[in-house]
């Protein structure tokens, strides 16, 4: 009827609670039972956000019932094996949801990083430069200036938010990573089946200054799949 309530998530479903009757009910939510089900469990922009493991479901509830979509950083490819772990804990800003995937969690040496959703995909955010190190919690606050903090190992960190605009090229105070990469695809002329003959890379770069760089390197029938190294400069 419109009027807010609890909701609750246990390792195999999420319950609504029901005060006419003082007693919590089953919503059509409910999966296999996981270890981390719920965990960090938020309401961001009318919805429910449900994490398990790097799945996530969208709960939202109108007009008398409710749908349910996936958005967890399993869709489409999912994620490198290097930054494998689970979600345990969301954070919310106005227009952007962070969430904290800890490596620690599958107990593998993986790197724990932050990742975050503006309502139709993910991006990386941070990534901690050591495997291993525990998540738990985080906060936006504008106390000093407005940041995001977040814990990860035995370091807290923070990276600075913008108060009135996402776009990083219209805020010249903004600020940036000393250096970065990204990692296309493989490219397979639409058929795998059949081998190529690479004969040329184009790139498109806008607004590098004169102390800025991009180097272009390669690697060839998936001869390797590691993200930092075994790359040849084209």
């Amino acid at each position: 009827a419109g009027d807010d309530i609890i909701y609750c998530c246990t390792k195999d479903r999420l319950w609504a609670h029901d005060s006419a009757n003082a007693k919590f009910v089953p919503t059509t939510l409910e999966f296999a039972e996981h270890p981390n089900a719920g965990k960090g469990m938020v309401s961001w922009n009318g919805s429910l956000y449900v994490p398990m493991g790097i799945h996530v479901k969208k709960y939202t509830v109108g007009n008398g019932y409710a749908t349910v979509e996936s958005a967890g950083l399993d869709r489409d490819d999912g994620i490198p094996n290097e930054y494998n772990g689970e979600i345990v804990a969301f954070i919310k800003d106005s227009e952007q949801l962070f969430a904290l995937v800890d490596s620690t969690q599958i107990g593998t040496a993986t790197y724990s990083w932050v990742a975050k959703w503006n309502g139709y995909g993910w991006q990386c955010h941070w990534i901690d430069a050591s495997v291993n190190k525990a998540m738990h919690s985080g906060i936006v606050s504008s106390v000093y200036t407005r940041r995001l903090y977040w814990d990860s190992g035995d370091t807290i960190y923070y990276t600075p938010l913008q108060r009135t605009k996402l776009l990083p090229k219209k805020n010249s105070s903004y600020t940036y990573a000393a250096s970065s990469f990204l990692v296309t695809p493989w490219f397979d002329a639409g058929t795998p089946v059949f081998d190529k003959l690479a004969l040329a890379v184009k790139t498109y770069c806008q607004d590098l200054t004169a102390d800025e760089t991009v180097i272009v390197k390669y690697r060839v029938n998936k001869a390797t799949t590691a993200i930092a190294s075994t790359w040849t400069t084209l």
